[in-house]
């Protein structure tokens, strides 16, 4: 249940390393006879990652892996905004996942108040734990639409939350907790560029020895097998 942390010399460097581990941890659980429980992120660099995966997709069999999003802007369907659109875009199709595999988060069109979503939103996740949880982080700290001094969102028991008040654009949300996020074998951070050091450090070098989930929320989700940080040296420069 350690931490562990991956360190790469840039982002292209450190994207293929992940697209490694990636289908490497995907093969080795449907050799076991299972299909892969996956959670998918959004930002710049799990984008180029999904575009990296579906030129390089290994020796998985895409068809029988099941996704589901970390979080979601609460907006409409087929709006840009959504990480899911740039997913299915980007990896999902090129790769022929099974459309019943893959569990897209509610949208406004869906006609529900967000907190209703929230609901539909955790309905929708296994019984069980995921396999793989990939994880972004912004400057600030946060993961998911989980952000610093949101007591509630972070420190939650449920496993999804609405969030109304975004600091950043969209104001409307859904996210895994922590506590929900936390149920998967690995959990792995992915961060590049010299804009994310201080929050790295933040999350993996506090001064005082110990992190605050709620400051920085991208500290709180553990793997219950391992928790890795995949750097490249301009995330990991402040270590």
């Amino acid at each position: 249940m350690g931490i562990e942390v991956e360190r790469s010399a840039d982002a292209a460097a450190l994207v293929a390393r992940v697209a490694a581990a990636l289908t490497g941890r995907l093969a080795s659980v449907q050799a076991e006879g299972r299909v892969p429980r996956v959670v998918l992120a959004g930002g710049s660099i799990i984008e180029e990652l999904h575009r990296t995966l579906a030129a390089s997709p290994g020796a998985v069999d895409w068809s029988r892996v099941e996704f589901w999003w970390g979080d979601e802007r609460y907006v409409e369907s087929w709006s840009s905004e959504r990480n899911s659109l740039a997913a299915v875009r980007d990896l999902l199709k090129p790769l022929g996942a099974d459309e019943e595999l893959v569990h897209l988060p509610p949208a406004t069109d869906s006609g529900q108040p967000v907190q209703d979503a929230a609901a539909t939103y955790a309905q929708d996740f296994p019984a069980g734990d995921f396999d793989v949880v990939l994880l972004g982080m912004g400057p600030d700290g946060h993961t998911c639409s989980l952000f610093p001094g949101r007591e509630d969102d972070v420190l939650s028991t449920l496993d999804a939350v609405a969030v109304v008040d975004s600091p950043k654009p969209p104001p409307l949300r859904l996210s895994m907790t922590p506590a929900r996020l936390s149920r998967s074998a690995y959990v792995w951070l992915v961060a590049s560029g010299s804009g994310k050091a201080e929050a790295v450090r933040s999350a993996l070098a506090p001064a005082g020895g110990t992190v605050d989930p709620v400051e920085v929320p991208a500290a709180a989700p553990r793997g219950r097998e391992a928790t890795v940080w995949w750097l490249d040296e301009d995330a990991a420069a402040l270590l």
